[in-house]
């Protein structure tokens, strides 16, 4: 039974990372990258970039984060992830990302069980203005390294966690973040905040914003990189 168990979870893992995006599209104005090191072998964390039918002139993120851990959890991950590409290909070009998420919350309330809920924030990019659209679900702060003064903004999400109530649509707001050239936003889900060492003490995310400081000027992918090595060591 355990070692059928172990391998039901091996592939659970492995459909789970397969659904995350395997290549990083070419967009015009923005360098990206992603990355996730699951805790256990299935989880709730979701990241995704969302390429615009037809431009490389904008694109859809998503980063979100389901309520408890494992078979769960990573089932709920996989449902929000088909309905949100489902929302963005319905549009082709999504102009707003206000009724994505609305969407996405009506058909989590419809679906998933009474406790469970989403935090996330799903973001638009725009060339042509060199504007992030993104509207907030209740998901972490958004680390802002501004390349002009080397400073980070952290900047409040806000919302309400998608699948616990419908009428919380209602209370959604799509907010706007301007980008200037070099400057870097950082997502990430409470795995990074909450991870802890042998003291029991959280990363937090003074931390995190410390290390964006840092290696703010670096690419995307290091700047994930250091971050995630200053992690291992923490953790110890």
């Amino acid at each position: 039974d355990k070692e059928r168990i172990r391998h039901e979870l091996t592939l659970g893992a492995k459909i789970q990372s397969d659904l995350l995006p395997k290549v990083i599209p070419s967009v015009d104005g923005l360098e990206i990258f992603g990355f996730m090191k699951p805790a256990k072998e299935v989880g709730g964390d979701y990241y995704d970039f969302i390429v615009h039918e037809g431009t490389k002139r904008s694109i859809t993120i998503c980063i979100g984060d389901v309520s408890g851990k494992g078979v769960g959890a990573g089932i709920v991950m996989a449902m929000a992830r088909s309905a949100l590409r489902s929302l963005v290909a319905h549009d082709k070009v999504p102009k707003s990302t206000l009724p994505l998420v609305q969407g996405l919350n009506t058909h989590l309330c419809g679906d998933i069980p009474r406790g469970m809920f989403m935090t996330l924030n799903v973001l638009n990019w725009d060339a042509d203005s060199k504007k992030l659209r993104y509207t907030p679900a209740g998901h972490e702060y958004l680390l802002v390294f501004r390349a002009g003064t080397g400073q980070v903004e952290k900047i409040k999400a806000g919302g309400v966690a998608a699948g616990v109530l419908k009428q919380s649509n209602a209370m959604m707001k799509e907010k706007e973040l301007q980008l200037a050239v070099g400057d870097q936003l950082l997502l990430y889900t409470d795995g990074v905040t909450e991870a802890m060492n042998a003291a029991h003490e959280e990363f937090e995310v003074a931390r995190v914003i410390e290390l964006i400081k840092k290696h703010g000027y670096a690419t995307p992918r290091e700047l994930c990189k250091r971050i995630y090595a200053e992690l291992e060591i923490f953790r110890g």
